[in-house]
């Protein structure tokens, strides 16, 4: 039997709604505040673990290991945030997690050496070169690849309401688009990206997968750089969508994330009942309202065009989830996101600090300012040797 016909395992996670996350930094030169291709000598110099290459060798990718709960995840990454600067400080390295870097030119950025990267390249050209954009992913393991498939469609009229809680690109090549998050746009112009195929189910995402494969649109289940995607091989549900953003709002976003697939775990009918009304048409016009508005958007919540601020709807979530929050003794994150959305995301505070300076480099410096900015969350950090 040829490989591309061959059955798509899904290798089930030993146990359901364990926690996983990607972030990707980026690698700074500490006095110039520009990027710089220096992430392979951190690889192999600093000693430091949950640490991997990506496309470009100015970005860093932390992978935190499997993990329960978001206090799990956090212990990790706050360890490794705290090591990670005191080893680049004498070395003139800073780091950030935000989605764009305002002063960057993508034009100027090295790939790393990969096989699987020069054929990406190859294959997309000026699209891939583009992507030199930052991102957080989440992973929540699934029992089976029929419930991967039933926990993405309810994920799906959340992507919203992940974009406007994560933005930090406001900025790109030296001007503010105008977007609350201009990443996601730049992922959107493949055809295996953006906002993914809906499937009913496995056998669905199997026959979907099994044509790409013979039609050459992909080469593996890793080229589908959807928004929400089946991760077969981790047998992970991977939420993709999030920017980069400071350590702090992206632990709410975990905890956030995961208490709502919790919910779902107890409200399984939801998905017919609450989201069946949503249309491929009203996903992709509330995932552009919280590209160009983030938390001030209005997005669609029926079938009639009604709409609803999504500040609203996310209190409105917070406030359901709170019983949740608090059975699983992460309540101090039901309050950071309560926090974040009135306050604002890492775009609005880069907007504020803009509108006061007129200077990008200082949108950088906030950026980097935050990036130890987790002190007084509910943490206990573990032991990392750093060289």
């Amino acid at each position: 039997m040829p490989p591309q016909t061959l059955p798509l395992l899904f290798h089930s996670s030993k146990k359901p709604f364990t926690l996983g996350a990607e972030i990707e930094l980026q690698v700074i030169d500490r006095e110039k505040l520009t990027l710089t291709p220096r992430a392979p000598e951190v690889l192999y110099e600093s000693g430091l673990p949950f640490l991997t290459s990506e496309l470009f060798q100015s970005t860093l990718e932390c992978v935190s290991p499997v993990c329960n709960r978001v206090e799990d995840v956090a212990r990790v990454f706050v360890d490794l945030f705290k090591k990670l600067a005191h080893w680049g400080q004498t070395r003139g390295l800073a780091f950030t997690s935000a989605g764009t870097h305002a002063l960057a030119d993508y034009r100027d950025r090295l790939i790393t050496p990969s096989p699987r990267y020069e054929k990406l390249l190859k294959k997309n050209q000026w699209l891939i070169r583009r992507r030199a954009v930052y991102g957080l992913h989440v992973h929540l393991g699934m029992s089976s690849g029929e419930m991967c498939i039933q926990y993405a469609n309810f994920f799906l009229p959340f992507v919203p309401h992940f974009i406007a809680l994560s933005a930090s690109s406001p900025f790109w090549q030296r001007m503010d688009t105008g977007l609350i998050a201009c990443r996601p746009t730049l992922f959107e112009s493949l055809p295996t990206a953006g906002l993914p195929y809906q499937a009913s189910n496995w056998a669905d995402f199997e026959q979907l997968y099994h044509m790409l494969m013979r039609s050459g649109s992909i080469e593996s289940a890793k080229d589908l750089s959807w928004d929400i995607r089946p991760s077969p091989h981790h047998g992970t549900l991977e939420i993709r969508v999030c920017d980069a953003t400071s350590l702090r709002d992206s632990l709410t976003i975990i905890a956030f994330i995961h208490m709502l697939a919790l919910w779902f775990k107890d409200h399984p009918n939801s998905l017919e009942e609450n989201f069946g009304k949503f249309t491929p048409w009203a996903l992709r016009e509330n995932k552009w309202r919280a590209i160009r508005s983030g938390l001030d958007a209005e997005i669609l919540i029926g079938t009639q065009g009604e709409t609803r601020s999504l500040s609203a709807d996310l209190e409105a979530w917070a406030h359901r989830l709170s019983q949740l929050y608090d059975q699983h003794k992460c309540t101090a994150y039901r309050h950071e996101l309560m926090r974040l959305i009135r306050t604002g995301n890492s775009a609005q505070r880069q907007k504020q600090v803009y509108a006061q300076e007129q200077n990008l480099a200082e949108v950088i410096r906030k950026n980097l300012s935050e990036f130890l900015d987790f002190d007084d969350l509910p943490n206990k950090p573990i032991s990392i040797p750093v060289l």
